[in-house]
């Protein structure tokens, strides 16, 4: 800006103020109809608004897990969990190489019913 004010900027500067100092009055029956004009766009937009449905109970559970990485950590421990479940004992943990494994009776195996396996520890 080099300073220069145009005359005709002026005088708009001033048409402006006089705009701000007098304020429109509206009447009240001009009011009344806006108001009652929106209040029928109101009521015509509630009428068709969307229903906004609630997530189902899967996708709340995956989003509580941290969605698709949380997933992924899951899938990856219980993998984990599976093979050291199933997985030689002695190659799991060193310190039960001196354990011995032995076959049961089948009056020991079906005395109890949790037993899952043919096969039980024995120190030896």
């Amino acid at each position: 800006m080099t300073g220069d004010t145009d005359p005709d900027d002026l005088k708009l500067d001033d048409l402006f103020a006089e705009a701000k100092r007098q304020a429109p009055d509206v009447s009240g029956d001009l009011r009344a109809r806006i108001l009652e004009d929106a209040a029928k766009i109101q009521a015509a937009r509630a009428l068709h608004a969307p229903y906004v449905t609630r997530p189902g109970f899967l996708s709340r559970l995956f989003n509580s897990v941290g969605g698709w990485g949380g997933l992924g950590g899951l899938a990856m421990a219980t993998m984990a969990g599976l093979w050291i479940g199933f997985a030689n004992p002695t190659l799991v943990s060193p310190e039960l190489g001196d354990v011995e494994l032995t076959e049961l009776s089948d009056d020991d195996l079906f005395g109890d019913i949790l037993l899952g396996d043919s096969l039980f520890f024995e120190e030896g």
